[in-house]
C-alpha cells in the first residue's frame, strides 16, 4: 500500500508551526509506513520514515517472515521491497536462484551474494530483536528491489532513506549489521586458489599458492583435496592425494616425477551456501530472500581445477620471446621477456641436468634487435640481407623459466622494433654441446616480438584574430610534423591497433585572474572543438563558429585569456600529445575593465509607501561576487551610517555580470531622511566596493502624509505582514492547519 502522506507537500502552509496540538490526532489516522510484519515477533519496529505497510501506526518492520509455499521451517524469509505489501505463506511462490546482485547499500553494509549466505547461515537461527533487525535491514540494504509501479523506481533512493533512518533512530541495529558484514568480509568464502606450479620441465617441484579465500584474505579451517593426475605424486603422502584444512596463508605442497608426461591437479574443498533462494508472488507482492531451498546448482563440494604441466628428462632448449610493452618512446631502453624450456615436442621434453647435481645444464640465447620501419612485419620471415641491426645482446639461461634481457643503449630511432632469438649448439660451454639437440632461432617479424617505438609529432601554431560584424573569432595556423609520412593509414592488425585519423583544436577561456597552466586546464572554459587531419602539413586558419569571443551583458568583451590547444589522443605509431596553454604564441588576452559602482534610491516618499536602492554596475565582475543594500537612518546633522542607526539590510545579490541591480523593498513608517549604502563583495567575502553614506543620489526622504518630513525621530522600518495580516492568517489555521502542520513535520 502506498503512504499518501509525501502527496501532501504542496499543503505545508507558514501557519503550520500554529498548530503544534494537532499533530498526535493527526498521526493516529494516518498510515505507519514500512512493510508488513508477519510471522515470529522477532524484530523492531522502526517509527514512521520509509515504505509502506498495511499495519498502521508502528512504522517499517526490520524482521523476519514466512515465505510463502515454504515448508523448510528453520530458514526464514526476509523482505526486499519497502512499498509493497508482503505474500502469506498459503500463496504459491516462484522460486528462483540468486547468485549475484547489485548492491545499494553504503560501503560499511555492502555484501556478495555469498557473503549474505553466511551472515543468514551464521545468525538466522537466532530470535533476538536487534539482530533479526539487523539482518532485515542487511537484505533491504543490498537487494532492495525498484518499485516503478508504486512510484518509486529508484530503489538507491529507498535505501538511502532508509540507513538514514536506521543511523537516526536505531543506531545499535545499523551497527550490528556493520558488524555481521565485516565478519561476512572475513569468514565468507570468496574464491579459491588452486596454486601454481614451480618446476615445469623438472623432476621435482611444487604447488604453491594454495587455499580458500574469503574478502579479507585467506581463509583458515576448510576442508580442503588435492589430488595429481599424471606422472606426479606428493612428498608429503608418498601418492596423488593431499587432504587438510586450508590455513591463513598459502599452502605448498612439494611433488615429484613418477614418470614422462603431463601432470594436471586439482583442488576440491567442501563449504556452506553460496546462494539465495528468491520467492515472487504475481509480481505485486514483496520479493523474499532465504537461505532454503538450497538448489543443486549450489553444491556443497566446489572442484578447482590447477594448470597443467609436464615433467621431462632431457631436452632441446628454446625460447619464447614476449616484448613487455607494446610501444615505448624514444629514449627507452628496449626490453624483451623470454620464457626459456625444453621443446616437449623432442625426445622426454626434459631439461637436462648435470650429473649427479641438481644444476641445470647452463644455455646461451642471443638476441638481436632489427629496425623494421614505419610498418611491421606482415608475416613472421628468415632475417633479411637488408635487415638494420640496432643492437645485440644475450643472457645464460640456467635453467627453464622466465628471462628479461635488454640492449645497452636506450631507442633513438622511431619505427617498429622486432626481435630475432637462437642458441647455437657451438657457441655452448664444450662439455655441455653433446646433451643439446641441434641449433634454435626464433622468426624475424613474430608479432609479439614487436615494438613500437613512437613517432613523436611536433606543432608550431600561431593565433589571430578575425573582426565580423557580429563579434570577433579566432583561428589557428597549424604546422604539424614529426609523424610518420603515411600517416594516418595504417588499418592495422591483430597486434597493432589502427592509427588515429584526427587531432582535435580545442579553444578555451581562462577566466582573469585564473592561473594559467596546464594543470589548471580543468579550470578553464571549453570554447569550442574542432578536429584536424593527423598528419604531416599546414593547416592554415583552423576555425569554427564556436571560436568566437564572449560578451557581458553590456555586450563588453569578458576580461580573460584565450588559448589554442592541440590534442592529439595517441596510437600504435605515435605518442599521445598535447600543446600547453603556456605557448603564448597561442594565447590572446582580453584585459579587464575596473569595477565601478554607480546607485539612485528612491528620492523621496510618504510614510508608509515602499522604498529601495538600484546599483549600476559596471566593468570586470569577479565569478561569485555580491551585492549587498544597507538603509540607515539620519539622527543628527551628522552624515553617519553605523550598526546603531541602520534600520534595513536587504538581502545579497549575485552578480553574474555587470548590469543594473534593485535591492529588496521596504516600508518606512517613521518620516525622516535615511542613507543608503551599497558594498559589493568578492567569492570569500571580502569588500570590493562600498559606497559613500549620504551622497544626495543614496538619500531617501520620507515625509509625514501632511507632506512634513523634517525634525522626526530615528524609529526603526516597519518590513513583511501587518498585523491585519497576521489575524487573517491565524484564522485560517484555525480552520484546516492540522493537517499541513503534521505534514511539514514528517517531511523535515
Amino acid at each position: 500500500m502506498i503512504t499518501t502522506s509525501a502527496r501532501s507537500a504542496p499543503s505545508r502552509v507558514v501557519v503550520a508551526s500554529l498548530l503544534t496540538a494537532l499533530v498526535v490526532m493527526v498521526a493516529t489516522v494516518l498510515p505507519a509506513i514500512g512493510a508488513v510484519k508477519d510471522g515470529a515477533d522477532a524484530g523492531r519496529w522502526l517509527p514512521g520514515a520509509v515504505g509502506s505497510q498495511e499495519d498502521t501506526g508502528r512504522g517499517f518492520w526490520l524482521g523476519a517472515y514466512e515465505a510463502p509455499g515454504n515448508t523448510e521451517t528453520n530458514y526464514p524469509a526476509w523482505c526486499i521491497h519497502m512499498w509493497r505489501a508482503n505474500p502469506q505463506p498459503r500463496h504459491t511462490a516462484t522460486i528462483a536462484t540468486l547468485s549475484s546482485a547489485e548492491s545499494w547499500a553504503p560501503s560499511d553494509l555492502r555484501m556478495t551474494v555469498p557473503q549474505t549466505a553466511w551472515v543468514l547461515n551464521q545468525y538466522q537461527s537466532s530470535t533476538e530483536a536487534n539482530t533479526r533487525a539487523a539482518l532485515s535491514y542487511l537484505m533491504h540494504a543490498n537487494y532492495e528491489q525498484p518499485d516503478p509501479e508504486t512510484g518509486h523506481p529508484d530503489a538507491q533512493a529507498s535505501v538511502t532513506a532508509l540507513v538514514q533512518e536506521v543511523k537516526r533512530q536505531m543506531p545499535e541495529v545499523h551497527s550490528l549489521a556493520a558488524k555481521f558484514v565485516s565478519a561476512a568480509r572475513a569468514s565468507a568464502v570468496s574464491g579459491y586458489e588452486a596454486g601454481a606450479v614451480e618446476g615445469e620441465g623438472k623432476r621435482t617441484g611444487n604447488i604453491h599458492g594454495i587455499g580458500v579465500l574469503s574478502e579479507a584474505g585467506w581463509l583458515a579451517g576448510t576442508p580442503i583435496t588435492v589430488t595429481l593426475n599424471g606422472p606426479a605424486k606428493f612428498v608429503d603422502t608418498n601418492s596423488s592425494t593431499w587432504s587438510g584444512k586450508s590455513k591463513s596463508e598459502p599452502i605448498n605442497l612439494a611433488w615429484e616425477a613418477t614418470g614422462n608426461g603431463e601432470v594436471t591437479w586439482t583442488l576440491k574443498t567442501k563449504n556452506t551456501r553460496r546462494t539465495l533462494s528468491k520467492y515472487s508472488v504475481d509480481g505485486t507482492m514483496q520479493d523474499l530472500l532465504s537461505y532454503g531451498n538450497r538448489p543443486a546448482s549450489d553444491p556443497e563440494e566446489v572442484s578447482t581445477p590447477g594448470a597443467s604441466f609436464r615433467v621431462i628428462y632431457d631436452f632441446q632448449p628454446i625460447v619464447k620471446s614476449n616484448v613487455p610493452d607494446k610501444t615505448v618512446s624514444l629514449g627507452d631502453v628496449l626490453e624483451d621477456v623470454l620464457t626459456v624450456e625444453a621443446d616437449p615436442n623432442y625426445g622426454s621434453g626434459e631439461w637436462f641436468k648435470v650429473e649427479d647435481s641438481d644444476d641445470f645444464i647452463p644455455v646461451k640465447f642471443e638476441g638481436t634487435a632489427y629496425l623494421v620501419g614505419d610498418l611491421p612485419v606482415d608475416k613472421p620471415t628468415d632475417v633479411p640481407a637488408e635487415a638494420k641491426v640496432i643492437g645485440t645482446t644475450s643472457f645464460v639461461a640456467d635453467g627453464p623459466g622466465e628471462y628479461r634481457a635488454k640492449l645497452d643503449t636506450p631507442a633513438s630511432e622511431s619505427g617498429f622494433v622486432t626481435w630475432v632469438w637462437k642458441m647455437v649448439k657451438n657457441n655452448q660451454v664444450e662439455e655441455f654441446i653433446e646433451f643439446i639437440h641441434d641449433d634454435f632461432s626464433d622468426q624475424y617479424g613474430v608479432a609479439e616480438e614487436t615494438t613500437s617505438v613512437w613517432h613523436e609529432a611536433e606543432i608550431d601554431s600561431a593565433l589571430s584574430i578575425r573582426e565580423t560584424k557580429s563579434g570577433t573569432y579566432l583561428v589557428d595556423d597549424l604546422f604539424v610534423s614529426g609523424m610518420p609520412d603515411d600517416h594516418p593509414n595504417f588499418a592495422g592488425n591483430d597486434r597493432f591497433s589502427a592509427d588515429v585519423k584526427q587531432m582535435s583544436q580545442r579553444l578555451y577561456f581562462f577566466a582573469h585572474g585564473q592561473n594559467i597552466s596546464d594543470d589548471n586546464l580543468e579550470a578553464a572554459t571549453l570554447i569550442g572543438e574542432v578536429s584536424v587531419p593527423a598528419a604531416n602539413g599546414f593547416y592554415p586558419s583552423v576555425g569554427s563558429t564556436k571560436f568566437k569571443m564572449l560578451l557581458d551583458d553590456a555586450g563588453n568583451q569578458v576580461p580573460g585569456t584565450y588559448v589554442f590547444v592541440t590534442n592529439f589522443a595517441g596510437d600504435d605509431r605515435v605518442k599521445a600529445m598535447a600543446t600547453s596553454v603556456t605557448d603564448s604564441k597561442e594565447q590572446y588576452v582580453v584585459a579587464p575593465n575596473p569595477l565601478q559602482v554607480s546607485t539612485k534610491a528612491v528620492p523621496q516618499i510618504t510614510v508608509g509607501e515602499k522604498a529601495h536602492d538600484t546599483a549600476i554596475v559596471t566593468g570586470s565582475v569577479p565569478a561569485g561576487a555580491t551585492l549587498g543594500f544597507e538603509l540607515y537612518k539620519a539622527t543628527g546633522t551628522q552624515k553617519t551610517c553605523t550598526p546603531e542607526n541602520r534600520v534595513f539590510v536587504s538581502e545579497p545579490k549575485t552578480l553574474p555580470s555587470a548590469g543594473t541591480f534593485d535591492s529588496d523593498e521596504t516600508v518606512l513608517s517613521e518620516a525622516g531622511t535615511y542613507y543608503w549604502v551599497e558594498t559589493v563583495y568578492d567569492k570569500d567575502g571580502a569588500t570590493l566596493h562600498r559606497g559613500e553614506c549620504g551622497l544626495p543620489s543614496e538619500t531617501t526622504i520620507v515625509k509625514d502624509n501632511d507632506g512634513d518630513g523634517a525634525g522626526r525621530g530615528g524609529g526603526l522600518a516597519k518590513t513583511g505582514t501587518t498585523a491585519a495580516t497576521v489575524g487573517g492568517i491565524a484564522l485560517l489555521a484555525g480552520a484546516g492547519g492540522g493537517t499541513a502542520l503534521y505534514v511539514r513535520r514528517k517531511r523535515s
